[in-house]
């Protein structure tokens, strides 16, 4: 008998559970009892959620009629059903549903279509699709849907499922071959996350990009510029999120569309956290606003406009302890808007982004979410592996550039293993070997190293004598 629930001390069977649903119903509870044996009961609770079937033993109720209906609600529920059983209609209709259910379809009836189902679902089914159908299709539907593009073989990469890769996570255009970085991927990257506009060059972006990244990030409404930030533009970023409203030009803040649009999700957002009062303007806090937020966070009044604080005050009622306000009223409205996961909605700066690299204890964020715009910065890639020398692995391979593999094994040797075989020059190798001789080991073995290593002979020399001179230096000193 498989469990059902677990209650107080002990453990609900099915028989149990299904009287308590009859019980729920409005039976009593000896009723309950007495009708829970019943075939016809059971097959009653059954058609109300199909899900059951697999808890229900085989002398209430044959599962079979119920099979079809409960995968098709929950498709894991594949797993518990019988192999005689798993049809292929049954089988189609669980991936349909979750395509993770794909590795409870036996090997043998992997079929075509089955996969295919499971992996426009989600593309992590691929994982189980047998290798005679991983095709140029089965891997493309895949990656639209989460496969990572650095699984697919390289025979199957093409243009196309770049673009797919990008619209699902726009983290990928680091990867993009330059050729194929042209304004369809940018903006294929930029229907699926508005964000993916800080990866695109300042003058490769087109008003259709702005557009675009609006409608998944509605903060990033001050990147637009001014001569587009037109009522439709305005509209779908307010309602991706209310507080987009501050960057809204005055003389749209008071359009009954956009304040339709952002008036009730501001309502739920200040009902959730009241400090977030502080970054509605001034002029949109009214009465309603301002309880909404004091009666969900009592520090919030210290954003309150100073004619309506007696007002709030009586409409909340007795003030409850609560911390003290911790913020301020920003003045340059250029703040960052903190959310959820405690990231800015704004990019870092390039300065910040370089303190960040010099600081070992300060949380760093992966390479790829530093924004494209920033590599063509004079030396900033440079900058960063000098702080950070671990960074040269992340980055896309035709970024490391000569120098700034330079700088990197000279902070650490080691890194020479991730640095182009064509760009491993004698200046290269040979900082790599005096930092750290182990990186003997990564050294081109394909051609004639002799001249190298006479280089290395003379660069070695060299930082003897140097280390010899500052050693009598300081001895002298300390005479």
């Amino acid at each position: 008998m498989l469990i059902a629930c677990q209650a107080g001390e002990g453990f609900y069977t099915v028989r149990d559970t299904l009287a308590e649903l009859l019980v729920a119903r409005g039976e009593t509870r000896e009723a309950a009892q007495a009708a829970v044996g019943s075939k016809a009961v059971t097959r009653e609770l059954l058609d109300q959620n199909p899900c059951w079937f697999a808890d229900v033993p085989r002398d209430l109720c044959e599962p079979a009629p119920y099979i079809l209906p409960g995968v098709t609600r929950n498709g894991l529920l594949l797993e518990r059903v019988r192999r005689d059983e798993k049809e292929h209609a049954v089988c189609l209709a669980a991936v349909r549903n979750n395509g993770l259910a794909l590795q409870f379809v036996h090997p043998t009836r992997r079929y075509r279509d089955i996969c295919l189902a499971a992996v426009r679902n989600n593309g992590l089914a691929m994982e189980w699709v047998p290798p005679d159908l991983c095709t140029a299709e089965m891997y493309l539907a895949a990656v639209a849907k989460g496969w990572p593009i650095a699984s697919v073989p390289q025979k199957f990469i093409s243009k196309a499922m770049y673009l797919a890769a990008v619209a699902h996570d726009h983290a990928v255009l680091a990867s993009v071959k330059p050729d194929w970085l042209d304004a369809e991927m940018y903006l294929s990257a930029i229907r699926g996350c508005g964000k993916a506009l800080l990866d695109v060059p300042q003058h490769e972006r087109t008003d259709e990009m702005y557009r675009a990244a609006v409608d998944t990030w509605g903060m990033g409404l001050p990147v637009v510029p001014p001569r587009l930030r037109d009522k439709p533009v305005c509209l779908a970023a307010v309602r991706d999120n209310p507080l987009a409203i501050r960057r809204v030009p005055d003389a749209l803040q008071g359009d009954p569309d956009i304040v339709r649009a952002y008036r009730e999700p501001m309502l739920a957002l200040l009902r959730e956290n009241g400090s977030q009062l502080i970054f509605l303007p001034r002029h949109l806090r009214d009465m309603e606003m301002c309880v909404t937020a004091v009666r969900s966070k009592a520090s919030a009044v210290s954003s309150v406009p100073k004619e309506l604080v007696d007002d709030v005050s009586r409409a909340v009622g007795p003030a409850q302890p609560s911390e003290p306000a911790s913020r301020t009223e920003p003045t340059d409205k250029v703040e960052c808007v903190v959310g959820p996961s405690g990231l800015s909605e704004y990019p870092l700066s390039p300065e910040e982004y370089l303190a960040r690299a010099a600081d070992p204890g300060a949380d760093f964020p992966r390479f790829h979410l530093v924004p494209r715009s920033y590599y063509e910065l004079p030396g900033f890639l440079a900058e960063m592996v000098l702080r950070r020398p671990e960074l040269l692995w992340e980055m896309p391979e035709h970024r490391r550039q000569p120098d700034v593999c330079l700088v990197a094994v000279r902070r650490n040797g080691l890194l020479l293993q991730h640095v182009p075989p064509e760009r491993k020059t004698d200046a290269i190798c040979v900082a790599a070997l005096l930092e750290n001789p182990g990186a003997d080991a990564f050294l081109p073995r394909e051609r004639d190293l002799s001249a190298f290593y006479q280089a290395f002979d003379q660069a070695l020399m060299a930082q003897m004598e140097s280390d010899d001179a500052s050693s009598a230096a300081s001895l002298h000193g300390a005479d």
